[in-house]
């Protein structure tokens, strides 16, 4: 929720200071409560190559950072993207209950979430809210007036990033009966936020922001054979042609295989001296095979260019801003720094 203007409600609740009070200040306190770091561990200063650097960078990563999978992202062209969805549309007819849960994509570093899910409330009511198999160890709350407002608002937290690695984690389950005419109640994901155990909250154009993937209603009939007497004939082969998805962006790639009702498969990642960085260079599955539906495609994105071991030569006064950048473009996979006269640390690290 928002923080009003009060101080000592400011200070003794939103813990990381931005504004809310929300489940990253949530992981703080638990973490505080039992006597564990609240702030991510430091580095060694490290000194001399760009892959040190890295090392350090992806240990941070393996420590609970969802920062430091951010910076992945940018100069490793890693896959973190978060991506949440909804198990399945919300209809049926009147007194149903349905259950749908919430699923995500590389949260393995979360350990906590805000969600806001709207409905119908004159189509639907909630039975339940519970936690998902991924998050039993987080804390949940939950709004009580959410069927007078059609608005369920979701709070989990946990002193402990949730550690579940892979595609389809659940996050939470709500149990739902329907009421009314039959209908869809348009049950939409509106809203996602996510911390690590540092209270890092991915935003905007993070690479770890969460992306709300849409879910579409399954039509009515769908899969059945149509003009076959009960008893009669073979069921149609539910089969389904890969897309060609080599030369797209890894998004688009993406985009084209679950729009084929397939699912993405493992996600690698080479260098390539002719495919740009992002994109695909081959996939298996090829392009054209007939498979069938929900099968997993897998697809190899490119790096870019190998970098090339670039030495420096400059006064322990040179400026190392440019080299910085270069790294964090790609341009070098190692630094040599030779000074004269005294040793000097990287200019990129603390």
């Amino acid at each position: 929720k928002n923080v009003p203007g009060n101080a000592c409600i400011m200070k003794s609740g939103d813990i990381n200071l931005d504004g809310l009070v929300d489940s990253a200040d949530s992981s703080l306190i638990q973490r505080w409560l039992a006597g564990k770091n609240i702030t991510p561990p430091k580095t060694k200063g490290l000194e001399k190559s760009y892959d040190e650097y890295l090392q350090d960078v992806l240990w941070l990563a393996d420590a609970g950072s969802l920062s430091a999978e951010s910076i992945l992202a940018d100069i490793e062209k890693a896959d973190v993207t978060v991506n949440v969805w909804l198990s399945d549309s919300l209809t049926g007819s009147a007194g149903t209950e349905k259950t749908i849960s919430v699923l995500a994509d590389n949260v393995s570093n979360v350990s906590g979430y805000n969600m806001m899910l709207n409905f119908d409330k004159d189509l639907a009511e909630v039975l339940s809210v519970q936690l998902g198999s991924a998050a039993t160890g987080l804390t949940l709350s939950y709004n009580s007036d959410v069927n007078d407002s059609g608005n369920l608002r979701v709070s989990a937290a946990g002193e402990e990033n949730m550690g579940v690695k892979g595609s389809g984690v659940e996050l939470l389950k709500v149990r739902f009966r329907m009421k009314g005419d039959e209908g869809n109640a348009e049950l939409v994901l509106a809203q996602v936020r996510i911390n690590d155990v540092y209270a890092y909250v991915p935003l905007f154009n993070d690479p770890k922001a969460p992306k709300i993937l849409k879910q579409e209603p399954t039509p009515e009939g769908e899969g059945t054979t149509e003009g076959t007497t009960e008893g009669e004939g073979e069921p149609q082969s539910n089969k389904v042609a890969v897309p060609d998805v080599i030369g797209k962006t890894e998004a688009e790639a993406r985009s084209l295989i679950t729009s084929a009702g397939l699912t993405v498969g493992t996600v690698t990642q080479e260098y390539s001296d002719s495919i740009p960085a992002g994109k695909v260079i081959s996939q298996t599955p090829s392009a054209g095979t007939q498979v069938n539906a929900g099968s997993a495609v897998n697809i190899v994105v490119s790096k870019g260019t190998k970098p090339r071991f670039i030495v420096s030569c400059g006064s322990s006064n040179t400026s190392g801003s440019y080299l910085a950048d270069m790294i964090l473009l790609g341009l070098t996979s190692g630094l040599l720094f030779i000074h004269i006269g005294r040793k000097t640390k990287s200019p990129f690290l603390n």
